[in-house]
């Protein structure tokens, strides 16, 4: 079931932004009492946090999950795959070719399906209703490299003939701008030791992750229009 039917179930609206990632505890909360009995056909409700350098999301994500989690939701996580890799000797300095971009993004989109799989899987043992908050998403890739080096992952990967799969596993994307676009004091690495992008750097990777992600139908962009808690709560 796509958000905006949720809408239509809830009464609700249409909510952009983060707020949108709270109409699932509506639907979520219908399925509580058949929960044990449906396990095995329980739906997953997947949502994608992406942006720029310096959105937000990690911190996004944290306060989202505290929200559901203290209303008996069952809320797994995916964290950050380049970050993972990075804080577990992986280098972006190693990638001084085209070929080592293209390997290392095999290896991110691989992880990337396996964790969010394996964090369904574990969610899953749970009667709780499931929701998987992804800290970037299959897509992200795309946005740090050329078309062509990113149609030669998806053939490696076995996804040249359906890159639409790998949007549309997700039920919303929300796109958090980063603070180098309206919020340039913010901006830094306080938050992610492995961030490396200048604000000139971040800017454009804001523009070409929010391309990357622009065939997604719930895609939800938040802007740095308002202080950082004026952020979340939109």
């Amino acid at each position: 079931m796509k958000l905006q039917r949720l809408q239509h179930v809830l009464g609700a609206t249409f909510v952009s932004g983060i707020a949108l990632a709270l109409l699932v505890v509506g639907h979520l909360e219908l399925r509580k009492r058949d929960c044990a009995r449906q396990r095995k056909r329980r739906r997953c409700v997947k949502i994608v946090l992406t942006g720029g350098p310096c959105g937000g999301k990690t911190s996004c994500i944290s306060r989202i999950r505290e929200y559901l989690s203290e209303r008996d939701i069952r809320v797994m996580t995916v964290p950050e795959v380049p970050t993972l890799f990075c804080n577990n000797g992986s280098s972006y300095d190693d990638l001084t070719t085209d070929q080592k971009l293209i390997d290392y993004q095999e290896c991110q989109l691989n992880t990337q399906l396996c964790l969010e799989e394996t964090m369904m899987k574990l969610g899953g043992l749970s009667d709780q209703p499931l929701l998987l908050l992804v800290d970037r998403g299959t897509m992200d890739g795309a946005a740090y490299m050329e078309r062509d080096q990113w149609l030669t992952v998806l053939q490696r990967t076995g996804h040249v003939k359906a890159e639409n799969s790998l949007w549309e596993r997700y039920d919303a994307v929300i796109h958090l701008v980063s603070a180098a676009i309206g919020a340039e004091t913010a901006y830094g690495s306080e938050t992610n030791e492995v961030r490396f992008e200048t604000v000139d750097e971040a800017r454009v990777m804001d523009h070409t992750t929010k391309a990357a992600w622009s065939e997604h139908s719930n895609l939800h962009v938040v802007d740095n229009s308002t202080d950082f808690d004026g952020k979340l709560q939109r």
